[in-house]
C-alpha cells in the first residue's frame, strides 16, 4: 500500500491527497518516521490546510519532538482558530515545554470556544498563569470560574487563596490590598489579609 501511494504521490507532485494516503499507509505499517515525513510533504504542498499541520504535530509528538509538535499545531490553530481540541493539545504541549503563560493562553482559547466543557481547565489556567507571573490572566480565569453572579471580590479571593497555597504571601497580600482598594468593607479580604500579616511578622 505504501509503495502504491508513493508512486501516486510521485506522479502528481502538486496534489497533496496522494501524500496523505502515503502517510496513512506508513502509519498503518507502524512507520511513524516515514508518516511524519509524508505529512511534512503534505504541508509543503498544501500549507493552507490545517489537517496537515495537525497530523504532522501528532506524529512529531509521537516521536518525542515536542518543539516540532508545538510549532506545527500553532500553524494549525492559526488556520483553524475554532478547533477547541487543537487549542487544548497546544496548551498541553506548551505546558510540557515549560511555557506557562503561552500554555495558559492556549487553554483559555479552548475555554472561550467551549465555555461549558472548558470549565475544568480553569484551575490549570490559573496555576499556569501564576507560574508565569501573569496575574491578569489568572484573574480572568478566576472570574470565569466563579461566574458573573458571584459576590464582588470572589475572583480576587480565589486568586489570593491559590497564592497562599503556594506560600506566596507577598503576592497574596498585594492581591487582597487591591481588592480592598475597590471594596474597603470586604470583611473576608480584610480578615485574610490580617492573617497573612500576622504570619509574615
Amino acid at each position: 500500500a505504501a509503495q502504491r501511494a508513493g508512486t501516486a504521490a510521485a506522479l502528481a507532485p502538486e496534489d497533496p491527497e496522494p501524500v496523505a494516503a502515503l502517510a496513512q499507509a506508513h502509519l498503518h505499517q507502524e512507520q511513524p518516521e516515514a508518516a511524519r515525513d509524508a505529512w511534512r510533504a503534505f504541508t509543503a504542498r498544501a500549507p493552507d490546510r490545517p489537517e496537515g499541520w495537525r497530523a504532522l504535530s501528532t506524529l512529531r509528538a509521537m516521536l518525542d519532538d515536542l518543539e516540532g509538535a508545538e510549532q506545527a499545531l500553532s500553524r494549525a490553530v492559526a488556520l483553524a482558530p475554532d478547533d477547541v481540541g487543537a487549542w487544548q493539545r497546544l496548551g498541553a504541549y506548551r505546558q510540557r515545554l515549560g511555557r506557562s503563560v503561552p500554555a495558559a493562553r492556549a487553554f483559555e482559547k479552548a475555554v472561550l470556544l467551549a465555555p461549558g466543557p472548558g470549565r475544568d481547565l480553569e484551575p490549570r489556567i490559573m496555576a499556569l498563569a501564576l507560574d508565569g507571573g501573569d496575574r491578569d490572566l489568572a484573574r480572568r480565569s478566576a472570574a470565569r470560574s466563579v461566574g458573573p453572579k458571584a459576590p464582588p471580590g470572589t475572583a480576587a479571593l480565589q486568586v489570593a487563596a491559590l497564592m497562599l497555597k503556594r506560600e506566596d504571601y507577598l503576592s497574596a497580600a498585594n492581591e487582597l490590598e487591591g481588592l480592598l482598594a475597590e471594596h474597603p468593607e470586604h470583611h473576608q479580604a480584610r480578615l485574610l489579609l490580617a492573617q497573612i500579616m500576622a504570619r509574615v511578622d
